[in-house]
């Protein structure tokens, strides 16, 4: 089974903004600087790695690989708490077999 953790933030609510919905440019500088302080955080403890990052319908969202959902999400959160990273708006929980997805 392949597990993915996927991180969701509004542009609206992306720091900086100036009290508006974040640009593009500004939500992707955003998306990556996240997703670069939540990699090392799960990387430091052995949880996941980054796989993926979009951009889209006023939202930036990235994934990792994860083993054990539990102990990553918590990871993510403490990782963000008391930074400009905490408003996440949604963490997914994805879970697919990938010899499915074989050819």
């Amino acid at each position: 089974m392949m597990r993915t953790l996927e991180i969701y933030y509004e542009f609206a609510a992306i720091p900086g903004a100036g009290g508006r919905p974040a640009t593009a440019t500004e939500a992707l500088d955003f998306r990556n600087a996240a997703m670069e302080h939540i990699e090392a955080a799960l990387v430091e403890q052995g949880l996941g790695e980054w796989v993926g990052a979009e951009i889209g319908m006023g939202e930036v969202n990235f994934g990792f690989d994860v083993q054990d959902f539990d102990r990553s999400e918590a990871a993510v959160r403490a990782a963000v708490l008391g930074t400009l990273y905490a408003d996440i708006r949604k963490i997914a929980r994805r879970e697919f077999d990938e010899t499915a997805y074989a050819t």
